[in-house]
């Protein structure tokens, strides 16, 4: 996936997309990561994305213009949002790691106050729930997060440091 570059997900607002109420939507019901691969695919990559970026930063009518006279000029700001939304949660993403290699936890099964308020925060536009993430995750991160977290789980369980039903 793409990057929205300087926007860091603490930062994003309701206001940063063009379409928040769609962009929630796809959050919510986008829930897979072959969706969300269907969901970039006719957009990623719109040859001219990354110049309008340019251009609504520094010249906001250069890039009306931009959009009104490119043929797939819709299909950008629906990517931009797109880019936004992976964003938040690739950094919702990020605090579960912490969580999975610090406790042992398992994705969207966080029992701790501290890891869930991370994960939280970091998608606070689309859910409250550190627990309710698209998983988005490429197969071999859903495979390595498991391993993980079921290794931390165990020794845990040794130290008697584990303290959650599995």
């Amino acid at each position: 996936m793409g990057s929205v570059g300087t926007a860091q997900a603490a930062t994003i607002q309701r206001t940063d997309f063009f379409d928040f109420k769609a962009t929630q939507e796809f959050w919510n019901t986008v829930r897979d990561r072959d969706g969300l691969e269907r969901a970039f695919a006719p957009l990623d990559p719109a040859e001219r994305y990354d110049e309008w970026e340019a251009l609504r930063k520094s010249d906001p009518a250069a890039a009306q213009q931009l959009l009104d006279n490119y043929d797939h000029g819709e299909d950008l700001p629906k990517l931009h949002d797109l880019f936004l939304a992976y964003e938040m949660w690739n950094n919702a993403y990020r605090m579960y790691q912490y969580a999975r290699d610090g406790r042992g936890m398992s994705f969207n099964n966080i029992h701790t106050m501290l890891d869930c308020a991370s994960v939280a925060r970091m998608a606070r536009l689309f859910t409250n729930d550190c627990n309710d993430l698209p998983d988005w995750r490429e197969p071999q991160n859903v495979a390595r997060d498991e391993a993980l977290a079921l290794k931390k789980r165990n020794s845990m369980k040794k130290t008697g440091l584990w303290k959650w039903d599995d």
